[in-house]
C-alpha cells in the first residue's frame, strides 16, 4: 500500500511538473506572443508601459468585482440549480482568466522595460542585477514565497474557494495584530494563507499555500 501511495505521489508530481506546469507555460507563451504582435509591436517601451497600465487596471477590476461576485454566488443550504451552477463556474473561470492575464501583463511590462533600460549591451550583467534585486526585495518585503509558481504550486479549481484573491498585506496584518486570518467567501477580506483539504498542492499534502509570506 505504501509503495502504491509513493508511486501515486510520483505520478502526481510528474503531472504537476510536465502537464499542468507545461500548460501554464504555454498559456503565458501564447499570451506573451500575442502581446508582442499586437501591443505597440514597433515600440518596446510603449508596449511595456501599456502592459503595466492594463495589468494594474485589470487587477483593480478583479479586486473590485470579487465581493460582488461572492455576494451573487453566495453559498446556500439549498442545492443550486444546474443553470445557476453553470453560471457560477463560467464566472469563476472568466474571473480567473482575467487575473491570469494580470500576471502576464505585469511580467511582460517589467521584463521588457528592464531589457531596454538596464545594461542592454551586457545580458549577463543585466540578468545578474535583476536576479539580485528581485531576490533582495522579496526577502526584505517578507514575501519570498511569491517567487513560487507552477509547478512549485499547483491548485485545484474546486469549491468552495471561488474567486480566490491574495495580496501582500504585511502592514495591515501587523496593525490588526491577528494571526488568525482565514479564507472565507464574504468578499470582505482576502486570503493570506490558504490551508485546506479541497484546494492544496498536488501530492495530497496538507502544506499551506502561503502566497506572500515566507
Amino acid at each position: 500500500m505504501r509503495i502504491c501511495m509513493f508511486l501515486l505521489k510520483i505520478g502526481e508530481l510528474v503531472i504537476s511538473y510536465a502537464i499542468i506546469g507545461g500548460a501554464v507555460v504555454l498559456f503565458w507563451r501564447g499570451s506573451w506572443g500575442l502581446l508582442d504582435a499586437f501591443l505597440f509591436p514597433t515600440s518596446k517601451m510603449k508596449s511595456s508601459v501599456a502592459c503595466l497600465v492594463i495589468g494594474f487596471c485589470l487587477m483593480l477590476l478583479c479586486f473590485g468585482t470579487r465581493g460582488i461576485l461572492l455576494w451573487i454566488f453566495k453559498p446556500s443550504t439549498k442545492t443550486k440549480t444546474l443553470p445557476a451552477r453553470i453560471c457560477e463556474i463560467c464566472a469563476d473561470r472568466l474571473w480567473t482568466y482575467l487575473l491570469a492575464l494580470v500576471a502576464v501583463f505585469a511580467w511582460r511590462g517589467v521584463w521588457i522595460a528592464w531589457d531596454v533600460l538596464v545594461y542592454p549591451s551586457s545580458p549577463v550583467l543585466q540578468s545578474l542585477i535583476a536576479k539580485l534585486i528581485g531576490l533582495t526585495v522579496s526577502i526584505l518585503m517578507y514575501s519570498m514565497r511569491s517567487l513560487i509558481a507552477p509547478p512549485g504550486i499547483t491548485v485545484h479549481d474546486d469549491q468552495p474557494w471561488t474567486f480566490p484573491f491574495s495580496r501582500w498585506k504585511l502592514i495591515s496584518r501587523l496593525m490588526s495584530k491577528s494571526d488568525d486570518e482565514r479564507v472565507d467567501r464574504t468578499g470582505v477580506d482576502t486570503p493570506v494563507v490558504i490551508s485546506m483539504p479541497t484546494m492544496q498542492p498536488t501530492l495530497f499534502t496538507t502544506i499551506p499555500l502561503v502566497f506572500y509570506y515566507p
